[in-house]
This record gives structure tokens, sequence and C-alpha cells, in this order.
């Protein structure tokens, strides 16, 4: 993965894995816009400075990003040691979905889940970071619906589940684990009608925007509690794997790409696919720089970047906007993980 050693990545699953806390302070709510019908991107990019006393792990958790989205806009961040005054980019910018604007849209490729509230008939939508299924356990590609609200669930995991746990960590898991601080599924969950899968909540915050689950999406607190509170019974849940989205604003079209460590040639038929959806749904004859749209797919850094004939060869990240922080608490008073 880009901006962080192998190794130093096995010593965030570890910490992770054993719930330690690594920052301070709680997450900010999720992202919420009006949107307009033909409006395909949301947000803006910004950007802070380093403290020099925190890890990018923590300033994706204080600014409710997920951890892969925030690698991926800083390559050449040193995840674990950030330097006073660096420049962090905040990848708070989007491109909407395909398809219609309702329900919960969920891309396991970008990390993101997009609720469309009914009420507003297509004109608001949030957004938030999630974790997805890992390995063997991969997030279905399903259309679903939540046919369940759960309030302090009990996890009961399968046989597959503890033959794992036990493997890895040489202890048996309950076949029950009540509700509390141990229970992965955090204090809500929305049930779907695709039997063992959930939208739930985490005890492990600083575990999201990752390949980590079983299968379910994961939320932080916070936004499993607000999202929990805004949706009903009976809403439609699709989920998909979409590594790229293609929009245009002002006649200029911008390409968006989350590649991660997708297989290459997989990675290759849905770019194409995707272009050529995206080609025949362009009003008027808008020239495409194909060689900086490659550069922009290869690169995957997760953030909209202008791919047609004109614009300059800097990535659009040139143009974000300051983000003022916040006064925080002092640095002694922060748990730390090293």
């Amino acid at each position: 993965m880009p901006g962080h050693a192998p190794n130093r990545h096995l010593v965030l699953v570890f910490a992770i894995s054993l719930g330690i806390s690594l920052g301070w302070g709680s997450a900010l709510s999720a992202a919420t816009f009006d949107i307009k019908p033909d409006q395909t991107m949301i947000g803006e990019l910004r950007y802070i400075e380093a403290r020099g006393d925190e890890t990018l792990l923590e300033v994706a958790y204080e600014f409710d990003f997920g951890y892969e989205e925030l690698v991926a806009a800083n390559p050449d961040i040193d995840v674990w040691d950030l330097k006073r005054g660096a420049r962090i980019v905040l990848p708070s910018r989007f491109i909407l979905p395909e398809g219609p604007r309702t329900g919960v849209y969920i891309n396991t490729a970008s990390y993101r889940m997009y609720y469309y509230p009914e009420e507003f008939k297509g004109a608001k939508v949030i957004t938030y970071p999630i974790s997805v299924g890992r390995g063997e356990w991969p997030t279905p590609e399903k259309e679903a619906l939540i046919i369940d609200k759960l309030v302090s669930p009990a996890w009961y995991p399968p046989k597959t589940v503890r033959e794992e746990h036990k493997e890895e960590w040489g202890e048996e898991l309950e076949l029950v684990v009540p509700p509390g601080p141990d229970n992965p599924l955090g204090e809500y969950a929305l049930q779907l009608n695709l039997p063992g899968y959930l939208i739930h909540g985490t005890n492990k915050p600083y575990g999201i925007g990752m390949n980590v689950t079983h299968g379910c999406i994961r939320l932080r607190p916070d936004d499993i509690n607000s999202f929990f509170q805004l949706v009903p019974r009976g809403t439609s849940v699709r989920i998909v794997n979409e590594p790229y989205a293609v929009a245009v604003e002002d006649g200029v079209v911008y390409l968006e790409a989350h590649t991660g460590e997708a297989d290459e040639d997989e990675l290759a038929v849905k770019l194409t696919n995707t272009i050529k959806r995206s080609l025949k749904s362009l009003k008027g004859d808008i020239p495409i720089d194909w060689k900086r749209l490659t550069s922009v797919a290869e690169r995957g850094e997760g953030m909209p970047e202008a791919v047609s004939w004109g614009w300059s060869e800097e990535p659009l990240r040139e143009e974000v906007a300051y983000f003022a922080r916040p006064p925080t608490t002092p640095v002694e008073t922060r748990p730390r993980l090293f």
C-alpha cells in the first residue's frame, strides 16, 4: 500500500485488533450535502498542516475519513511520523455514484457509503467512511434491504469465525458475545436480508476505511449512531465494487480512482467499462486527455481529477483550500500507540 511500509501496516492491524487507543477526541459527524439534479460531484478538497505529534491514523479519525483513503491521498507522507507543518490533503471531494439517488449505496473499492434520505427525493446525500470484508470474507456485491434495526446487539460468531479466532489468537471465542466493550458490533446494527450480513458499529473506531471485517459493513460509533437514527426499515441497499467513477462539471471531465491492491487485469476491464458508459452519456464533444486519464487511474489517489484536454499536468491537489484546525488537547494527555 502507498505511504507506509508493510511492517508498519502489520503493527497497525495488530494495534486495532487489540483495541489499543491511538488518539484523542471524537470523529466529526458525517458529511452532508445538498445536491442538484444534474450535479455529479460534492464537496471540495482541503488540506491541513500536521502538528508534528500525531499519526495519519489519528488525522483520519479526527476528520472522519477512512484510513486507506487518507493514505492514498497522501502517498508521500509517512503514516507514523508526520512532520510539523507537513501538508496533509483531506480527500473531501467525491464523485456521486451512478444510478438512482435513493436508499443506501456502498462502494467497497472506495470504502465509502452514501445515503439519500427518502424525504429529500434525491436532493440530499450523506457520506460515511466504512470498513468492508477482507480476504476470504469479501463483502458481497448485492442488492439488499434493511429489514431490522438492533440496539445493543449480541454477536453470534459463526463456526468459521470461531475457528479462525482460535488459530490466530490461541483462545476460544464465546458462542455469544453480549453487548458491551468487547462486542465488535458496537452499540447499533442494521440487519440486511442477506443472511449473516449487517451494517454495524464497532468497538475499534480506528479500524475504519480498511478491508478488516468478515463481510459486514462497519462504521465509526458516531457515524452508526446518526445513520441508525435516520434510516428506516425497508431502505434499499446497493453494494458494488467500482474502483473508478467519472463526472462532468462545467464542461470538464473528472476521474476518481480507487485502485488499492486490486488485480491489474480486473482494474483494466473496469476502467474500460466505466469510460465507455461515461462517454455515451457525455453532453457535447469533450476531448479526453488519455495520457492524463491513464496517469490518474494508475496513481489511484481517490480524488476527482480533471482528465479533459487543456488542463495542467499538475494534480488537482494544488488547488485545495487550507482548513484551520481547532485547538487540541495537550500532547501529554493523549494516549499513544508507541
